[in-house]
């Protein structure tokens, strides 16, 4: 009788397999009645040569079988320790060898914090694995092009890449939770993609970078000039690469027409303050910027659709974009001419105090101008 290697049940002498677990007793048998060598470099098992099959390092042979239990378990268990050190040793090297760029701390649970960059110069960082945080100020005004960050980090400090102007490419991993103020003020080349994950954005965190002279609804941008200052717009609406965006503050005071020219009124299409924005006012821009303004279809209630560049909006707009309340350059509040007519030919109507309202379009109002801008 002998035992099953696997189960230690008793099975006949001649048996191939286990009755009770159905191990292959026999090719257990024939594989470890083989001459072996083990490698001393790598402690790999192979049946005889000069070289390591795995790793090629020359052995000198050392024969014996696998009956010799306790002398076998002894040299695997040595090999088994000798490369978990190496191994250890090569991942720390390699550890090392990643955070050769920068200045760090390595934290209890083996996470890093990275505080500066040793070479501001260098064109293109890549942040390893394992860094979670990335101090205040650590590549501040460094010459960086292109920056990799590693799934795993968490914060980005406060004035952490501030004014590196030549930062164009950087990506935002899914673990980033927080942007600390200021972190990329001042890198004019940058345009970003903030994941979802992202709790907290810090005051002026992407300052004068390309995201941040993107329109986005509700704020100010600049374009143009009126009495030798830059005309201030609100951004209502992006559609389709477009932005609308609304005059600010009611930048003079005009009439929408100066007479009723018929039995049907004055329509939008004919009326002196449609000419006046698409002719006078439109050289307040400069060529450069008249060939971002877009030439836009505009509806109106009374008539067929014109094809303005500048416009008033139409009381569905002010609806729409809640535009109820109206300030002149001066501060003080200003109604302001919407393009729909009033009841009458000769009326048109005009937004005050949270109103609509409609006067006679002989009388003089604030106008707020509208265009679609390009941003693509």
């Amino acid at each position: 009788m002998k035992q099953c290697p696997k189960c230690q049940a008793n099975v006949s002498d001649t048996a191939k397999f286990c009755v009770k677990c159905g191990f292959n007793i026999k090719k257990y048998e024939e594989e470890n009645s083989q001459n072996y060598v083990f490698c001393s470099e790598c402690g790999a098992r192979f049946s005889r040569g000069n070289f390591c099959p795995e790793c090629g390092y020359p052995v000198e042979e050392e024969s014996g079988t696998m009956s010799d239990d306790l002398s076998s378990d002894n040299i695997s268990l040595k090999t088994f320790l000798e490369g978990l050190e190496r191994i250890r040793s090569e991942a720390a090297n390699e550890k090392e060898m990643r955070l050769a760029p920068f200045s760090y701390e390595e934290n209890l649970d083996g996470t890093i914090k990275i505080y500066a960059l040793k070479d501001s110069n260098a064109l293109s960082i890549t942040v390893p694995e394992g860094v979670v945080e990335i101090d205040d100020s650590a590549f501040e005004n460094c010459k960086a092009m292109r920056v990799i960050l590693p799934e795993g980090l968490l914060k980005i400090g406060r004035w952490a890449f501030k004014n590196s102007q030549d930062l164009a490419s950087i990506n935002f991993p899914e673990s980033l939770i927080s942007i600390g103020d200021e972190a990329f003020a001042g890198c004019v080349m940058l345009d970003v993609e903030i994941p979802s994950s992202v709790r907290r954005i810090g005051t002026d965190a992407f300052k004068d970078t390309v995201d941040d002279k993107r329109p986005k609804v509700g704020k100010t941008v600049t374009l143009g000039t009126y009495g030798n200052k830059p005309i201030e717009w609100t951004v209502l609406d992006i559609a389709d690469n477009k932005a609308l965006l609304l005059s600010k503050y009611a930048l003079f005071y005009d009439r929408y027409d100066g007479k009723v020219s018929d039995f049907n009124g004055t329509l939008w299409s004919r009326c002196y303050l449609r000419g006046y924005l698409n002719g006078t006012f439109i050289k307040n821009f400069s060529s450069e910027e008249r060939e971002k303004i877009k030439l836009t279809e505009v509806p109106n209630d009374c008539e067929g659709d014109t094809r303005d560049k500048i416009f008033a909006l139409s009381k569905l707009e002010v609806q729409k974009y809640n535009c109820y309340e109206g300030l002149g350059l001066s501060g003080n509040s200003c109604a302001f001419w919407t393009r729909d007519l009033g009841k009458y030919v000769t009326e048109a109507s005009y937004v005050s105090d949270g109103n609509i309202k409609v006067q006679k379009v002989t009388e003089l109002c604030g106008v707020r101008p509208a265009l679609w801008i390009g941003i693509d």
